[in-house]
């Protein structure tokens, strides 16, 4: 399984807002400059068949229209597009839409006509394919309705918090996963809403077995706090999973 990390920061970093490709297929994240991000890379809309997103933010979800309408200027529509969410997921896609370009024509049917399936996990659902699975968890990110998620493709597994707290529920899931890829908004936790750099640092400690990747941060000092499986990676690098 590789992964190839489009954006590692949030609002305000030089580094794109979190999103990652998992087997270039599957896009996790679609915020705020990931279509402009896959260009860079040399990537581009028509590999992609899977989207899935964690939470309704719009440095999660802010490009997803605008990765839409790309694939439909690019005569793409007869190749199926996954995108899987939180329940809600369709309506708010319609909505974002209707609203961004709402003046060209009401796009309510848009899961017929750019060929869409949206498939909306609650907790413990699953998407099965013949080459992999992805299950969500609940993830606590201040009054939303969150996701985490962990991939399962092979013998190889990956786990994704989202935005979210370090809860009892997201530490139950650490052992079903080789890989995590978690977010650290900044170097303390942020009751409530976002997991802290530091409490990485002592996931590391407890779990040296598991490689821990810190994404979604701001600008803080890590020198000297990193750990061998404890990496923050940047906008571009690429693992293969283990």
């Amino acid at each position: 399984m590789r992964v190839r990390f489009l954006g590692t920061g949030t609002l305000g970093t030089q580094r794109r807002c979190t999103s990652f490709l998992v087997n270039d297929n599957i896009l996790f994240e679609i915020g705020n400059g990931t279509v402009a991000g896959l260009l860079e890379n040399n990537l581009d809309v028509k590999n992609i068949s899977i989207i899935v997103i964690s939470h309704f933010h719009g440095d999660h979800y802010g490009d997803i229209v605008y990765f839409l309408h790309r694939r439909a200027m690019q005569e793409l529509i007869d190749q199926p597009l996954v995108i899987v969410g939180p329940k809600g997921l369709q309506k708010k896609i319609i909505e974002f839409n209707n609203l961004l370009f709402g003046d060209i024509r009401d796009h309510s049917e848009i899961a017929e006509m750019w060929n869409i399936r949206f498939i909306e996990l609650g907790d413990s659902g699953v998407l099965v394919s013949d080459e992999f699975e992805i299950e969500a968890f609940k993830v606590l990110h201040g009054k939303l309705d969150a996701n985490g998620y962990i991939v399962r493709y092979g013998n190889k597994t990956l786990g994704y918090t989202g935005d979210a707290c370090l809860t009892d529920g997201v530490m139950a899931r650490i052992r079903e996963a080789k890989t995590w890829i978690m977010e650290a908004n900044e170097m303390m936790r942020k009751e409530g809403l976002h997991i802290g750099f530091s409490e990485l640092i002592g996931l590391a400690d407890m779990y040296p077995k598991i490689d821990f990747y810190a994404v979604h941060r701001k600008d803080y000092d890590m020198s000297k706090n990193i750990q061998v499986n404890l990496i923050a990676p940047i906008d571009g690098d690429e693992i293969i999973l283990k």
